[in-house]
């Protein structure tokens, strides 16, 4: 049964929008990175046709899905994102205000926190070390009544996630696990989550890390005890 949180409601005022903060949650600042279309200097030769549309379009899909997030329409700005990640998936800034648009979004489902925790676990997923998303998701896991900062409940949610095949929510979720104790069993559980998301490097590693640290605590050899990170 989902606990009730007390809502705190602050007001607080970025990129010319006011927002309501609930217990902790709080929105991104965006910044439209215009200065990408200024990459080519003056005196340098001009490349391919090519490479000049997509670097061109891929900024442009980014600077579209920055004005409709700041207009609050989410699902656009998302498709803008990820249809510009598409075209260069190294495009960093749009890999970052999708994972703005992501806890955004989030916020602004916080009355349904079990569909807003999705939202931040994606958030989290693409930009793991962006602290205001990580404190997004530790408030709405304490508003569904579990401790962020306890092993057993990440891995609770960790589970929850896996069994839906939810592989976003499950990665992020068993490696916050993993965060507050380095555990073999949960090791496997994540390694067994990458192989059934089509990963199987970072699965062998887990399924690996899982050996080292059962190898470790018996002395012995741990491998027949994990599954192959191959079916």
């Amino acid at each position: 049964m989902q606990k009730k949180g007390r809502a705190v409601w602050t007001a607080c005022a970025l990129v010319s929008i006011t927002v309501s903060l609930l217990a902790g949650i709080a929105y991104h600042r965006l910044n439209e990175p215009n200065n990408d279309l200024l990459q080519i200097p003056d005196l340098e030769p001009p490349p391919a046709p090519a490479p000049i549309r997509s670097d061109t379009r891929k900024v442009n899909l980014n600077n579209e899905g920055v004005r409709a997030l700041n207009r609050g329409e989410f699902k656009t700005a998302i498709e803008n994102f990820e249809e510009s990640l598409k075209m260069d998936p190294t495009y960093a800034v749009a890999r970052s205000n999708l994972s703005i648009a992501y806890n955004n979004l989030g916020l602004h489902l916080k009355d349904k926190p079990n569909e807003s925790i999705k939202m931040f676990h994606k958030a989290v997923y693409l930009q793991s070390n962006n602290q205001t998303s990580r404190s997004n998701l530790d408030a709405i896991i304490s508003i569904l009544g579990s401790d962020p900062k306890k092993f057993e409940d990440r891995v609770a949610l960790a589970d929850a996630a896996k069994n839906e095949h939810d592989w976003v929510g499950a990665i992020v979720e068993y490696r916050a696990a993993l965060a507050i104790k380095n555990d073999a069993d949960v090791h496997a559980k994540l390694a067994d989550v990458y192989r059934d998301a089509g990963n199987q490097a970072k699965a062998a590693q887990e399924y690996q890390n899982a050996r080292d640290i059962k190898e470790t605590l018996t002395g012995g050899s741990a491998q027949s005890q994990l599954r192959s990170p191959i079916p």
